[in-house]
């Protein structure tokens, strides 16, 4: 449920950031315990994967037309007047927030189309064409697509702009996949700045994330070989060549986000429990190892320091309840 949960808040928002930060702020405010968001972080990571998808089939071309529909119900469609517990009131709220969705799902895709196309120039650029050609190694095209959804704090945004260079044929297969590895990596940013200051357990949400994504992009970058092949399978283009079309590329490159994030999910949410244990050894709660025997003592020594309703000190009285000696109203010792 928590993997399900990931994926359809993150497809609708098309942000990991957002989602990994509203977890941070669950768990700091004790709404929600740490090993629950394991699950929810990894669904989450799939759901990040629908705007690439979108982008290969073309669909953000239509985004304006989204916006103008969600725009055109949220003008005409005024709120009835009413209780807020009106039925009707209710109804008009839902269908606004969907509008407002819909409407923001097309600023998405319309931005992603314009962001593609001012990269139109950079084909005649030799500077930005030579380094391109150094990223074949896998290490440094992981490197600059963590760096540049660092900085842009989205992987949505990134993997947009790799996906608008390799339609442009400005970026290979092996380039834009280092590179997509890089964003998956550099997504966790925020999570991490958001954890600072708020105690162990938002901690342990942001590394949690950070960690299991740096160690698979880590390994698929030493093994980048299947993961390209399975990529190209998936989009039925024939993995053994050396040049692909523009279109193909990009297929292969939002294939492979979708591939790691959904092996990633796959090889942690069965063992969340033991990974979640893990988290915790590297990020240890300051109060765990306390003695319960001595917190328990220590409560009964402040209730029993107050007056009870009739005068009498109750300090020994409750000791003795609590094991041990008994001490009695006149002094004598009850075992």
């Amino acid at each position: 449920m928590g993997v399900l949960s990931g994926m359809v808040v993150t497809g609708i928002s098309n942000s990991l950031t957002l989602v990994s930060v509203l977890l941070v702020g669950f768990v700091a405010s004790d709404l929600m315990p740490f090993e629950r968001c394991i699950p929810v972080l990894m669904g989450a990571g799939i759901g990040s994967t629908f705007i690439g998808l979108l982008v290969v089939f073309k669909i953000t071309k239509y985004g304006l037309g989204l916006v103008a529909l969600g725009f055109f119900y949220t003008f005409v469609k005024k709120k009835p007047s009413g209780p807020a517990e009106d039925l009707r009131v209710v109804e008009w709220e839902t269908r606004n927030n969907i509008a407002i969705i819909v409407m923001g799902l097309g600023l998405i895709f319309h931005g992603s189309e314009l962001m593609g196309g001012a990269f139109g120039f950079l084909k005649t650029s030799k500077d930005f064409l030579d380094f391109l050609a150094t990223l074949s190694s896998p290490g440094l095209g992981l490197s600059v697509g963590l760096a540049l959804t660092g900085l842009v704090q989205s992987s949505g945004a990134s993997l947009g702009i790799f996906l608008n260079l390799a339609q442009q044929g400005l970026l290979q297969s092996k380039a834009g996949i280092a590179m997509t590895l890089g964003a998956n990596v550099g997504t966790c940013l925020t999570a991490l700045l958001a954890a600072i200051g708020q105690g162990e357990g938002p901690m342990q949400v942001a590394i949690a994330l950070t960690l299991a994504r740096a160690i698979g992009a880590a390994m698929c970058c030493i093994w980048m070989s299947p993961l390209q092949w399975l990529s190209a399978v998936m989009c039925g283009v024939d993995s053994t060549a050396t040049i692909m079309s523009p279109s193909d590329t990009g297929c292969v490159i939002a294939s492979s986000h979708t591939i790691f994030n959904v092996v990633l999910c796959a090889a942690v949410v069965p063992f969340s429990d033991q990974y979640a244990k893990v988290v915790r050894r590297l990020i240890p709660s300051k109060d765990k190892g306390e003695d319960p025997i001595k917190e328990d003592e220590h409560l009964l020594d402040i209730e029993a320091s107050l007056p009870s309703p009739d005068g009498i000190k109750r300090s020994d009285s409750f000791r003795g309840e609590h094991g041990g000696s008994r001490r009695t109203v006149d002094g004598s010792v009850d075992v």
